[in-house]
């Protein structure tokens, strides 16, 4: 939607639509008009200089759905912002957008890292975020994914890391190089100009950078985070869905051998399983092992 109301509008990047200059300026002035005096006029309320267009629809649920897509400031737009607000209308997702462009931070914001050396130890640099996102998409990403698929991995690395930049505060930085937060490599071309085309997009919930998951494989269907990390929300957001993307990876096998007392092991396994339901889709059950020296478990 940013895209598409930027070159309609000519105030991106891209090559703007074709169209006679007075029919854009029509376009533009009936989207700032919309922002002044409008069903968006929370942005002129909150002293945000804005164009805007509003919307509400009914979902096949039947719940109402309000929605605005917004650039800012009309002169020279260089933020953009889209809120879906579930249960209400156009008029209120433009408050919660006015409100959020008027408390952003203007400044390009920046992440602390902390990189691990050879040595074991940590080193902290700090770096702007689209340079480490572009340094996310080459470690975490398919080097040859198209350019969709490499912006979509942007927006959603870059949420996780502001939705998650306290989890090493207390270590002096804000996320860590390896798979506990986001693998890093050195970045490509590919990568910095995905990382440049979605600069400034996350994904929001209540306002707030919404808490996402992603992972290289899911075997043909995502799982609820709850699966996953007993204890953790599922947000309905994030269901649990068929994916066929990943229908055609292959599956993989795990051998565990036993000694000579192999005969215990059935008993074992049955007394340490965890069979509460919490794998579904056809996933097996938690298990934990376990066993004395004898075993080598």
């Amino acid at each position: 939607l940013i895209d598409v109301v930027a070159r309609l509008t000519a105030a991106g990047k891209d090559a703007p639509v074709p169209m006679k200059p007075e029919t854009r300026a029509i376009l533009v002035d009936g989207m700032t008009g919309a922002a002044q005096y409008g069903t968006a006029s929370a942005f002129k309320v909150a002293g945000v200089s804005a164009l805007a267009k509003t919307g509400s629809i009914l979902m096949p649920t039947g719940t109402p759905l309000g929605l605005v897509v917004a650039l800012s400031p009309v002169a020279r737009p260089s933020r953009a912002i889209v809120v879906a607000a579930p249960g209400a209308a156009g008029l209120d997702a433009a408050a919660i957008a006015s409100d959020l462009l008027k408390t952003s931070v203007a400044t390009t914001p920046t992440i602390r890292l902390g990189r691990t050396q050879p040595n074991g130890s940590t080193k902290v640099e700090t770096m702007a975020i689209d340079d480490y996102i572009a340094q996310v998409l080459a470690g975490e990403g398919q080097p040859r994914a198209g350019d969709a698929a490499q912006q979509a991995l942007a927006i959603t690395a870059r949420t996780f890391a502001l939705a998650n930049r306290n989890r090493h505060r207390a270590e002096g930085f804000y996320l860590c190089d390896t798979t506990h937060c986001q693998v890093v490599r050195p970045s490509t071309s590919v990568t910095r100009r995905a990382a440049d085309t979605t600069s400034g997009r996350v994904l929001l919930y209540q306002g707030q950078p919404a808490s996402v998951f992603y992972s290289a494989w899911c075997g043909g269907k995502s799982e609820l985070a709850s699966q996953v990390w007993p204890g953790a929300v599922d947000y309905s957001y994030e269901p649990a869905v068929h994916d066929e993307a990943c229908e055609d990876e292959p599956g993989w096998t795990s051998e565990v051998r036993v000694g000579s007392r192999g005969q215990d092991w059935p008993r074992r396994i049955y007394a340490e399983r965890d069979d509460r339901p919490r794998v579904s889709h056809g996933r097996g059950p938690r298990g934990r092992l376990g066993g004395d020296q004898e075993h080598g478990l």
